[in-house]
This record gives C-alpha cells, sequence and structure tokens, in this order.
C-alpha cells in the first residue's frame, strides 16, 4: 500500500493530470509531473513539475528514484517509457497495456482475441486499399487515424469515396481505419478504476475489487442519462 506522504510520478500535464494532481493532494501525497508545457495545467497543484519530454532519460530516472508509484493521464505517452520506468517501480498502467489503447488497430485485434464484439472496420495505409475498404464497410463511416487522435480529434465522417479520398490526403496518407457507422442505445461506462488488482504481496483475504460501472443511455447520439 502506498500511503499519504509518497510521492507519485505522472507522465502529462494536461487537464486530467489536473484533476488527478489536485485529488492526490488533497489526500496528502506528493506529485511530480513530466511535462513539456511550461505552463501545464497540472503543475500548479504539483510539488514538482520536470519540463522535459515524457521519455526524457534523465526526468525518467529522476521519477523512479523519488516516486513510489507512476501513471500517465492519456493514452498517448510513450509506452517505452512506461516499460523503462515498470522495471524499477510501480507503473499502472502498464506500458503494454498503454501500447494497445493507443493504437486503434492493436486495439481492435486485442478485443477480436479476447472474443469482444466489434463493428465492421478496415485498416487503410494506401489508396489502393480504399476498394478493399469500402466493400467491408458500409458508408456513411467514420475514418480514423491509428494514432493520436482522441476527442474526436483525427476523425472524420465519410459518406462518399470522394470523402475518402481527399480526407485521407489531407491526412497526408497516414495509417487509418475506417469504421462503420451504426445505432446504439446505451454503451458501459466506468467511473472511476474498472478494476483494480491485490498486489502480489497483498493478504490473498483481499479481494480483487470491480469498480462501479453505469449503463449511459443515448437519445439523438448524445448521452441522455447515466444508470448506476
Amino acid at each position: 500500500m502506498i500511503l499519504p506522504g509518497a510521492t507519485l510520478g505522472l507522465l502529462g500535464g494536461g487537464q486530467l493530470g489536473r484533476m488527478f494532481t489536485s485529488a492526490a493532494r488533497t489526500l496528502g501525497y506528493r506529485v511530480t509531473v513530466v511535462d513539456p508545457d511550461p505552463i501545464a495545467p497540472a503543475a500548479e497543484f504539483a510539488t514538482a513539475h520536470l519540463k522535459a519530454p515524457y521519455a526524457d532519460p534523465g526526468a525518467l530516472d529522476e521519477l523512479a528514484r523519488t516516486c513510489a508509484a507512476v501513471t500517465t493521464e492519456f493514452e498517448n505517452a510513450p509506452a517505452e517509457a512506461l516499460d523503462a520506468l515498470g522495471s524499477r517501480l510501480v507503473v499502472r498502467p502498464a506500458g503494454s497495456s498503454v501500447a494497445v489503447a493507443q493504437d486503434r488497430r492493436r486495439e481492435k485485434g486485442f478485443f477480436a482475441e479476447h472474443g469482444l464484439p466489434i463493428g465492421p472496420w478496415a485498416p487503410i495505409d494506401s489508396p489502393a486499399q480504399f476498394d478493399a475498404a469500402l466493400a467491408r464497410v458500409k458508408l456513411p463511416a467514420l475514418l480514423k487515424t491509428a494514432r493520436f487522435g482522441y476527442d474526436g480529434k483525427g476523425q472524420a465522417r465519410i459518406e462518399s469515396r470522394a470523402d475518402l479520398e481527399r480526407t485521407f490526403a489531407q491526412w497526408k496518407a497516414v495509417p487509418c481505419v475506417l469504421e462503420e457507422l451504426f445505432r446504439y442505445l446505451w454503451v458501459i461506462a466506468e467511473d472511476g478504476d474498472v478494476w483494480t488488482r491485490r498486489p502480489s504481496n497483498a493478504d490473498r483475504r483481499v479481494p480483487d475489487r470491480c469498480g462501479p460501472t453505469a449503463r449511459v443511455d443515448h437519445r439523438r447520439s448524445r448521452r441522455a442519462i447515466a444508470r448506476y
């Protein structure tokens, strides 16, 4: 157990990092934030702000030497940086998990491998794959960059082949996925930690815990109500 007074490391100092840092400080923890932005939002509440790239060896060494555990505020933190830290201290989520979450193709492959249903989709690396993609995915669809897309960024609605050709060219032919649109009535969303595992050295009477989830009903493609 990591008790208050310990220092927690955080890769990323954006809005989510700010919320994490504020909550951690309220509970009595110290927080060291790594973010190259000199005015990163989380830095206002952090006890230390390392203004360096996320994979900077010096910054990672500082985290490993001074922190009890390290996490990240977003899925695009370098997975290799988390792996490097993971060999020296507690890191959650692990770099291997982040590597899956930051690549939509790997993410879909992971879901399929574990028997989770996914909608029709197709990978696109070049215009030569347009025909195959459009044969597998009905329009309208969404074109998404395979990496570095979040909060609606790196996404475009595709109504026709001309839309696909234009958007792919505008995005400089970066690897993409084309996803078929479909209606849904509700989704399962997490509220806080979805799953908390018992540490390997913990009393085995302490159970693994699944955090609360919510069924979120949608109306006209917008969140309407959350049922806990």
